[in-house]
């Protein structure tokens, strides 16, 4: 009897600790987790989905700033700063300084650092939308699982245009940060004698990779519904009054009208529109319409050839067309 009373004594006790531990370790572990946002296994997000609905629903704040609900995934040289701009004059919309690019390359500084991103405006009381732009999402093997984890139900954008006219911009682009880069001929074919018969267009070749719409959506696609994802046209952004594309998105993103086309105006002088913001008109930087060199007319009639069977998977995937041919 004295043994069993004993081993019940024993067994008490060890209940007792092993509820202490759970209350003062174990759960507060697992509470500080889920407010972190990131678990201590790997780095990756440990988000539940009501944490998810709730970031979507409420635009939640986090440590006294905001987590995204809206993304703006790329395509790099297609627009994403255009439409960035344009959606920071809308009063209901809040979006991160430069690009965070959190879930691909600062996936490991954690939800904490990813909030600081952005910056809560007071002139704007009535915030629907907490966003950001990082273009190099779209080319991500790591992004989409990662959005997804940490919020399901997000709304994400892709932007995209004339995937001849990118590589142009993205090579010219690169070019204006490194002179002695090789010439875009010599980077597309791997060889200096790329005009010579036989030679073919690589397309393991980086400055291509954006223009490969289908192959990366695809990749979206298995993570989120096409519902989900908004795709713009970035040359009708361009070259058409902004508010004709900048309407879809907010409808897109639940906003109220805003971006009429009142808010736009063509500045002959730039070539481009411009934003009206409180009656004076503000354009984009000098590095938008930066000059391109002057391309060898074989490699870019050699790239049309390249994209075409790219493009129409690409048509066939998101079921609509673009004006992408030689003459646009």
């Amino acid at each position: 009897m004295a043994n069993v009373k004993f081993l019940l004594r024993e067994a008490s006790l060890v209940v007792i600790v092993l509820v202490i531990f759970y209350m003062f370790v174990v759960r507060p572990w697992q509470v500080g987790n889920a407010h972190e946002g990131t678990s201590e296994r790997d780095g990756h997000l440990s988000r539940t989905n009501q944490a998810g609905r709730n970031i979507t629903t409420s635009a939640a704040h986090f440590n006294g700033c905001c987590l995204p609900n809206a993304i703006v995934i790329g395509a790099k040289k297609a627009g994403t700063r255009a439409i960035m701009s344009y959606l920071s004059m809308h009063p209901e919309v809040v979006a991160a300084n430069g690009e965070p690019h959190f879930f691909d390359n600062s996936y490991h500084r954690g939800l904490k650092w990813y909030a600081k991103q952005i910056t809560l405006d007071p002139k704007k009381p009535n915030v629907k939308i907490y966003t950001e732009k990082s273009p190099r999402y779209f080319i991500s093997g790591h992004a989409p699982k990662r959005i997804h984890r940490f919020n399901s139900s997000i709304l994400l954008i892709l932007v995209v245009r004339n995937p001849v006219k990118r590589v142009l911009s993205d090579y010219t682009q690169l070019l204006s940060k490194d002179s002695s880069l090789a010439p875009l001929g010599v980077k597309l074919f791997k060889t200096r004698n790329y005009n010579s018969t036989g030679a073919k267009i690589q397309p393991s070749s980086t400055v291509l990779q954006p223009s490969f719409y289908a192959k990366y959506l695809k990749m979206w696609y298995r993570s989120f519904s096409k519902e989900q994802i908004l795709i713009v046209d970035g040359d009708k952004l361009a070259l058409e009054n902004p508010s004709h594309v900048m309407t879809l998105v907010e409808e897109f993103l639940h906003l109220t009208p805003y971006l009429s086309e009142d808010r736009f105006v063509f500045v002959k002088e730039k070539g481009f529109y411009c934003k009206v913001v409180e009656g004076e008109i503000k354009c984009a930087g000098d590095s938008k319409g930066r000059p391109h060199p002057n391309f060898d007319p074989f490699v870019v009639d050699r790239l049309y050839d390249f994209f075409e069977p790219y493009n129409k998977e690409f048509f066939q995937l998101v079921g609509r067309t673009f004006d992408w041919d030689k003459k646009q």
